[in-house]
């Protein structure tokens, strides 16, 4: 046996050690809905900032990005690539839930950054 590891060593500070801190916890920074109403197409300009949140529509949870304009809540797509195993990595998610939410059509074949839609009556 190691005989350093069998002494004790002396204190050299006479105060209690200190309790080691505890994280804060942080609030959520992302937002996130169900929806389970009508979604609408909202074709109006917004200069507005966009936050990163995610929403749950038809069993599936979807990272998109949320704003408030005009009191409507909308989203648009997360510009964030997804792997397909039909296409490989590509923009949008390649499912019929996603597709239908935004109207991309079959493997987002129509996809738009820019798409907005209005989840304000989904989410009431």
């Amino acid at each position: 046996m190691d005989q350093s590891l069998s002494k004790e060593q002396p204190m050299t500070n006479s105060s209690p050690p200190t309790p080691p801190k505890l994280a804060t916890p942080q609030p959520q920074s992302r937002v996130h809905y169900y929806l389970y109403g009508t979604i609408r197409d909202y074709r109006k300009k917004i200069n507005g900032e966009w936050t990163k949140g995610s929403v749950s529509y038809s069993g599936k949870t979807f990272f998109v990005l949320i704003s408030q304009h005009e009191n409507k809540v909308v989203i648009k797509p997360n510009t964030q690539k997804h792997d397909c195993k039909h296409c490989g990595l590509s923009r949008g998610y390649h499912t019929f839930e996603y597709e239908h939410l935004f109207g991309f059509g079959y493997h987002c074949n129509n996809f738009d950054d820019n798409k907005i839609v209005d989840i304000t009556d989904a989410i009431q």
